[in-house]
């Protein structure tokens, strides 16, 4: 069982190192049941971000490069938009750390979903976004791995 969305935003709400000024991501993938989910097609958008050239957010649903958002301290967060040609089914989302800059991996995030012509989003994974305080509690997934990259699959369900 999954959820039926056609747009997905992801928020990085924290990184390993509260000090770093910008956040990155080695990859994201997508999953329908025991599927993995092709994103050919998926458009990616970082609204508000700033990033390097070859760096854009494109390469989180790319298996090469990785995203980089140079305004994450500014912004407080740094938001990727994922919007599919087509509603799908989505169960999981899987994320990869890139291979440099342990610093910026994100370990704190909320995935939210809809549909085209919905209003508002609905909670997949992750704390509300009113939420004030999203370091002590949301998931820090990676905080305890030594290894790197790392990578972690969350469940997508609505959320109450």
């Amino acid at each position: 069982s999954g959820v039926r969305v056609r747009h997905l935003r992801l928020t990085v709400l924290a990184t390993r190192s509260g000090q770093t000024a910008s956040m990155q991501l080695g990859e994201l993938r997508l999953r329908s049941g025991d599927e993995e989910v092709d994103l050919a097609g998926f458009q990616a958008a970082n609204p508000g971000g700033q990033n390097p050239q070859y760096e854009g957010p494109e390469k989180a649903i790319s298996s090469k490069g990785k995203w980089l958002d140079l305004s994450f301290r500014a912004s407080g967060q740094s938001v990727l938009l994922l919007s599919a040609p087509a509603d799908l089914e989505v169960s999981a989302l899987s994320l990869r750390t890139a291979s440099d800059g342990a610093p910026r991996d994100p370990i704190a995030i909320r995935v939210e979903g809809r549909l085209d012509g919905e209003e508002g989003w609905t909670l997949l994974f992750g704390p509300p976004a009113s939420h004030s305080g999203p370091r002590a509690a949301a998931a820090a997934f990676w905080q305890d791995h030594r290894q790197r990259p790392s990578a972690f699959t969350m469940p997508l369900a609505r959320r109450a």
